[in-house]
């Protein structure tokens, strides 16, 4: 009879234990599930999950959540640091010495479709610039590129972490005099092998991440919705 009793309450103590275990973990939701990644002082970029002081609640995935201390738990991989500033919606990243280490200076990129039209259409023929084509490995990126559905924007959905990417690097990114294009960390090129380089999607401002650096190639082989081209810092917008 008292092993009777011990075995029922064993069960009942592990089906307690299991039920609390289930209740007290949460879902993490966070930055990158919700695709927020938010400038400046905006309290509506606000999620709910795990903070990074390990505390489970409301938590937000804007750039003043820093001086708050209630990011998110995933705030810097979801939104990698940026020490300069884009303005008026261009491509014109400066410190407070009016100028920035092009090393912190995303690669924009778009399809490669876009760029071989850009050359048809804007772009003059110049014997002088030379582009060239860098691979990479993605390494991180947003939930929003996934939920890029717009006919422009849909190529952003084949971006997936741990594929390697061909970006070419072009006019007018790649300007006379040049010898290449800002966010390729093609500075140092052994050093930039062990970088993390941030890039960040034209048409979509959530879809953005982190790559690594493979090498330089001649020019892209890879599939057409595959392959994609570097913009300039500043472009005609479609």
């Amino acid at each position: 009879m008292p092993q009777f009793s011990y075995t029922v309450t064993g069960r009942w103590i592990y089906s307690c234990v299991v039920l609390l275990v289930f209740l007290l973990v949460p879902s993490e939701a966070g930055c990158q599930d919700t695709g927020f990644c938010c400038t400046g002082h905006d309290r509506s970029c606000v999620s709910k999950g795990w903070r990074a002081d390990r505390s489970y609640g409301t938590c937000y995935c804007d750039q003043a959540c820093t001086s708050t201390l209630d990011c998110c738990h995933d705030y810097e991989l979801a939104c990698p640091a940026v020490s300069c500033v884009e303005d008026a919606g261009c491509a014109e990243y400066r410190n407070h010495h009016r100028q920035c280490s092009k090393s912190l200076v995303p690669a924009l990129i778009t399809t490669g479709d876009y760029g071989n039209a850009r050359k048809k259409r804007d772009i003059p023929d110049n014997d002088d610039v030379q582009g060239y084509c860098v691979q990479f490995q993605l390494t991180s990126l947003t939930p929003g590129c996934q939920r890029s559905v717009g006919p422009h924007t849909r190529w952003m959905q084949y971006l997936k972490e741990g594929h390697q990417v061909c970006v070419e690097c072009q006019p007018p990114a790649l300007a006379a005099g040049q010898t290449h294009c800002s966010g390729d960390g093609d500075k140092d090129e052994e050093e930039s092998g062990r970088q993390s380089l941030q890039w960040q999607a034209v048409g979509n401002p959530r879809c953005r991440g982190v790559w690594r650096r493979v090498g330089r190639l001649d020019s892209c082989s890879c599939p057409t919705i595959h392959s994609f081209g570097q913009t300039g810092q500043h472009m005609d917008q479609a």
